[in-house]
């Protein structure tokens, strides 16, 4: 069945040309109901509307909490739904299928901002099932896990622990970030379609619905969205001991 299982990669533009644009890929899939090409771009403007809103657990939309360095100049991102219908081994699966312009939201990030390849992991788990974790030198576990990497983050992102001056990701983040995946494998409903996020096990060739979600509190980074620095400083060497 064409269009049942589509990937959205969503990309944010950078405002300096030192920082990579950031992305991330969302796959879900439409179940038994037949969906059309007005649902696929349907699923792309509500994914816009997800980042830029509250989820239905959480106070604060998750775009809020990307980093200032991202563009909000309107219809400065992109978005990008591809049908892999039929290619789930992860065989080329073609050009998109179609795009969407579409502009984040305001943030609520502070002054300064931490650099720009601190991120979130969502991990997005399948039933298990029978898998085991470690078979011989394989981890058949493995296939009913997915994950993204949310970010850049801004600073209101983050938070310093009391005692041991550990940062680690807010509660409050982890609450609206982890609640807007949860509305997405609870199913998004566009026109006659239904679409539900989950993990894409190319080795397995399925995509598979979802028994979990969760962030754990440590930032990660991505070192791949930031580029050298802009300037060098040096000091006047000092005369060196023959």
């Amino acid at each position: 069945m064409a269009l049942q299982h589509i990937a959205v990669s969503v990309e944010l533009t950078s405002l300096s040309p030192i920082v990579d644009n950031a992305s991330f890929q969302l796959h879900f899939t439409a179940g038994s109901t037949s969906p059309v090409l007005a649902d696929v771009t349907t699923l792309m403007a509500t994914i816009e509307s997800g980042i830029n809103s509250p989820a239905s657990t959480g106070t604060v939309p998750p775009g809020s909490y990307i980093h200032q360095v991202v563009s909000r100049v309107t219809a400065a991102n992109m978005m990008k739904a591809y049908d892999v219908t039929g290619h789930e081994n992860g065989t080329p699966h073609g050009p998109p299928i179609a795009t969407r312009s579409w502009t984040l939201g305001p943030t609520g990030a502070g002054a300064v901002e931490p650099p720009e390849g601190c991120c979130a992991v969502m991990t997005l788990q399948a039933p298990y099932g029978s898998d085991d974790e470690f078979v011989g030198g394989t981890r058949p576990r493995a296939r009913d896990r997915g994950r993204f990497y949310f970010g850049p983050l801004g600073v209101n992102a983050l938070a310093k622990e009391g005692t041991t001056n550990r940062t680690y990701l807010k509660p409050g983040f982890l609450t609206d970030f982890v609640g807007w995946g949860i509305d997405m494998a609870r199913g998004i409903v566009v026109g006659a379609a239904k679409y539900w996020l989950c993990v894409w096990s190319r080795q397995s060739a399925l995509f598979k619905g979802l028994a979990n979600i969760w962030c754990d509190d440590r930032p990660d980074y991505q070192r791949r969205r930031v580029d050298q620095a802009a300037t060098r400083y040096m000091l006047p060497n000092p005369t060196l001991p023959a």
